[in-house]
């Protein structure tokens, strides 16, 4: 018998030396959204053709939480430590969304894969 049980959502070690940033962006991310909008309009499709613009959807949910978040950098990095970085989507790769250095591409923080 195989074990079908979903796999646990674990926060990171709070010994990492980014958790605190991390707990600040978790938190943000659970508000945007209120702040979200956008100017898809889809009219004249069945309801069951719904998931064939499923990739708009989701395009659009990435690119707002990615502006959500580099917007909102005052509440995530209220002291400035972490100029360097900013949110980045990641089209058809994972994860979505990474926290990376504009200087340097190489160094990521952490990334946020999303699902709808």
């Amino acid at each position: 018998m195989n074990n079908t049980n979903p796999p646990s959502q674990q926060p990171p070690d709070n010994t990492w030396e980014y958790f605190e940033l991390w707990t600040k962006i978790n938190e943000l991310i659970r508000t945007l959204p209120n702040f979200f909008q956008s100017q898809i309009v889809v009219k004249g499709i069945n309801a069951t053709d719904v998931y064939a613009v499923g990739s708009l959807f989701s395009s659009a949910i990435e690119s707002s939480l990615v502006e959500g978040l580099n917007k909102m950098r005052n509440i995530w990095d209220p002291e400035n430590k972490y100029l360097s970085f900013a949110f980045k989507r990641q089209s058809q790769t994972f994860p979505d969304v990474l926290l990376v250095d504009a200087i340097n591409n190489d160094k990521i923080i952490f990334g946020i894969e999303l699902k709808a």
